[in-house]
């Protein structure tokens, strides 16, 4: 399938004399798709799929998937199609306009080699499964659409504990995971109710996810780990125009855990959120916390976060992690009933199991700016190491109005500018164990 790339120049100037990025993005809603004139489209209810919500459509979905040629298009039309696991291949589109729902039968989901939570592991593969992992090796699919007007529901609310039951939490599924994948654009689309995390991108590179509502909680319940959009080992990503209402963290960029990612030192580098809705999540946008291959060079702008259990913004690692994040800027960001508006921290107690990395993990060089927050617990949370501090972090032109004010502890270089705290009891700013912090007066 032939494609005309188009540049998306993000250029970002983080202000604390870092250099310009340029980022290069596929974009679902830039780029034109030249598909070949002898070019099929492949409609499942015209191949034996039946769309009544009962019967199982595995193997003529596969078949339809294998039959593609360059270019071609792969339909679900309207009506709900049930299927077990599908691995789609390269140059080839998979449009939903109907639905696209998950079996809750553990048998219609094989093991395959995957990642989750920082370790390479076999899992169950997900509903719908790009590439075969390889940390070593090349890109092994690439130039794949997944859009449509539909929704893909992976049943995860039943599915998850089933798959926990029979062979532990670590092997559940997502909705949606690609490994070793390249150009791959995801769009206009609701991806909803993974076993456990819904769109799961591993050593990837040129991804656009543009336009999705991804929802893993409801009324019954949440997914446990029901993050939203997790970037792990991955390069040049742009995640735009999309909502989420998830059971964990919306998204959360990762690069592998403890001492196996650090040793395999596959970085996520060059990703921008943009535009997006965070409502009711029981996180907001986050680094971490498996962070041990490094994370640098993100920008998250123009987004809005509500009703969070837990932090609006966060960058969270460990003291056996190892690896660093940097080159971090939060910009033009409306919050509201977060825990805290902003958290960078070392202090991360939770999935800790594994060998330590050698190093202590580093956070360093981040901007936060124009930030507004109301009704926060707390404002601000910056805790580092003792052999670690948390470095570089500016802060500037904020609003934060928080039951507690800001905590600085075991940092170094850490400037308010233009930043008002509004806590309804005690101070604005503590700052414990720490230099080189300005700004940060009653």
């Amino acid at each position: 399938m032939k494609r005309s790339k188009l540049e998306i120049a993000l250029l970002r100037d983080n202000l604390e004399n870092h250099r310009l990025m340029k980022f290069k993005f596929v974009s679902a809603i830039l780029f034109s798709i030249c598909v070949a004139a002898n070019a099929a489209i492949h409609d499942i209810s015209k191949l034996g799929a039946k769309g009544d919500g009962e019967t199982l459509n595995t193997t003529n979905i596969q078949d339809a998937i294998n039959s593609c040629a360059s270019g071609d298009t792969v339909l679900i039309p309207a009506g709900t199609f049930i299927s077990g696991a599908l691995f789609l291949k390269s140059d080839m589109t998979l449009q939903i306009d109907g639905t696209l729902k998950g079996s809750t039968n553990v048998a219609d989901y094989p093991m395959i080699p995957c990642r989750f939570e920082g370790f390479e592991m076999n899992c169950y593969a997900s509903l719908l499964t790009l590439g075969k992992i390889n940390h070593a090796g090349p890109y092994n699919i690439s130039n794949v659409v997944i859009t449509g007007s539909g929704t893909i529901d992976a049943s995860g609310l039943v599915l998850g504990p089933i798959e926990k039951k029979v062979s532990g939490n670590r092997s559940r599924g997502r909705v949606i995971c690609m490994m070793n994948a390249q150009n791959i654009t995801v769009s206009n689309l609701t991806v909803s109710y993974g076993p456990a995390w819904t769109i799961h991108p591993i050593y990837s590179d040129n991804l656009v996810f543009n336009n999705l509502k991804l929802i893993s909680k409801n009324s019954d319940g949440r997914i446990p780990n029901g993050d939203g959009i997790d970037p792990d080992s991955c390069t040049h990503m742009l995640i735009e125009n999309c909502y989420f209402h998830t059971g964990d963290d919306s998204i959360a960029i990762k690069s592998g855990k403890n001492l196996e990612g650090y040793n395999l030192a596959k970085p996520t580098e060059h990703i921008v959120v943009t535009n997006c809705v965070v409502d009711g999540s029981s996180g907001g946008i986050v680094i971490g916390s498996e962070m041990s291959g490094s994370v640098r060079d993100v920008l998250v702008t123009d987004c809005k976060i509500s009703g969070t259990t837990w932090e609006g913004l966060d960058i969270k690692s460990s003291a056996g992690r190892g690896g660093t994040v940097e080159n971090v800027t939060f910009r033009n960001v409306t919050e509201s009933k977060v825990h805290s508006a902003v958290r960078i921290t070392t202090a991360y107690k939770v999935n800790n199991d594994g060998a330590n990395a050698p190093v202590p993990p580093t956070l360093k060089n981040v901007v936060v700016e124009n930030i507004n927050c109301t009704n926060a617990t707390q404002a601000i949370i910056i805790a580092g190491l003792t052999n670690s501090p948390i470095a570089n972090v500016s802060f500037k032109n904020c609003n934060i109005s928080a039951n507690e004010g800001a905590t600085v502890d075991m940092a170094n270089g850490i400037t308010f500018s233009n930043v008002v705290i509004n806590p309804a009891k005690g101070a604005k700013f503590t700052v414990t164990n720490s230099t080189n912090v300005v700004g940060a007066a009653e």
